[in-house]
């Protein structure tokens, strides 16, 4: 698959959202970053830097908070009839303003080969074991369960395809979201069990995701799950540390101002240069793939870029 993009979700925070952002475009350069403004009208110009730094982006005025943070889902479907299908891409990661990523998207982005793929960042669980899981949306707002249900029966013959599941991030395909955006309206249901069961009973492959165990380790869906600073910074000048880090609030990344991948913010410590880290990213990439596997092109790119500097 070609022509990876990103598709940055934010409401808040923006000094966070602009090195985000930043550490983003340093990371994977040469790929496209779209964005989705979801805060208030009132508050639009506090993310100037923001949407400087991106390729674009739209403002959503569906709903409010609360509404969009359920129906994510008909948000994107939203934006790509409006904005999404006129811009150039082919796989997009759907990435939350509180995500924080500390490795080239490729790392995730190589599992989608075809299409007809789909990656929800955990697996989604059928409805028997959501149920013994006492998952969230089995016992909260049920009527609108039920009605997802009865919708599936009457599209498809049968609920079979009902599968669900938390995730930090979705990546799909132009042909998922372009079929996802022409059936959505009206469909009752949230997002967690609303985009995967529509996949999987449009026939979309649900890719599988093993995330590292780091990984899993250094995920939350809490509140108050807010990483440290000094955690994240921990994470990544560790060897086979983490490089997913959910939530973060801290401002991280590439300091005000910089476009270029030269120098790390200050904070990053036991990362001086960008060099240093991307040799640390790539350390670390190759502990989960085959030593004998060539750094990817754009790590080396970066690299090569990297050393003619000056200094």
């Amino acid at each position: 698959m070609s022509r990876v993009a990103v598709l940055y979700v934010y409401h808040d925070r923006p000094a966070m959202c602009a090195s985000r952002v930043r550490l983003l475009r340093a990371l994977n350069p040469g790929v496209r970053l779209y964005g989705i403004c979801c805060g208030r009208p009132e508050r639009r110009g506090e993310f100037v830097e923001v949407e400087q730094a991106l390729d674009d982006t739209w403002t959503c005025e569906m709903g409010d908070g609360a509404w969009r943070w359920r129906h994510m889902d008909k948000v994107i479907a939203r934006w790509y009839t409006v904005r999404g299908k006129h811009l150039p891409w082919d796989v997009m990661f759907e990435h939350q303003a509180d995500l924080l990523l500390a490795a080239p998207l490729q790392t995730y982005t190589d599992h989608i080969t075809t299409p007809h793929d789909v990656l929800f960042h955990r697996t989604p669980l059928s409805h028997a074991e959501l149920l013994r899981a006492n998952w969230q949306w089995m016992t909260e707002e049920v009527d609108e369960l039920r009605a997802f249900l009865r919708w599936l029966r009457e599209r498809y013959g049968h609920d079979g395809a009902f599968c669900g599941q938390s995730v930090f991030f979705t990546i799909f395909t132009r042909a998922y979201v372009e079929e996802f955006a022409a059936m959505i309206e009206g469909v009752p249901g949230v997002m967690e069990y609303r985009a995967p069961s529509l996949a999987r009973a449009s026939g979309y492959r649900l890719v599988r995701y093993d995330a590292p165990q780091a990984d899993v380790a250094c995920m939350s869906f809490a509140d108050d799950g807010n990483l440290s600073r000094e955690r994240v910074l921990s994470e990544i000048a560790t060897a086979g540390g983490a490089r997913m880090f959910h939530r973060v609030f801290e401002t991280i990344g590439l300091a005000r101002g910089e476009t270029r991948a030269t120098t790390m913010h200050p904070d990053i410590t036991s990362c001086h240069d960008f060099e240093h880290l991307i040799e640390t990213l790539s350390s670390a990439r190759n502990d989960m793939e085959d030593a004998a596997i060539a750094l990817q092109p754009e790590i080396a790119h970066v690299l090569s870029a990297v050393k003619t500097l000056p200094g």
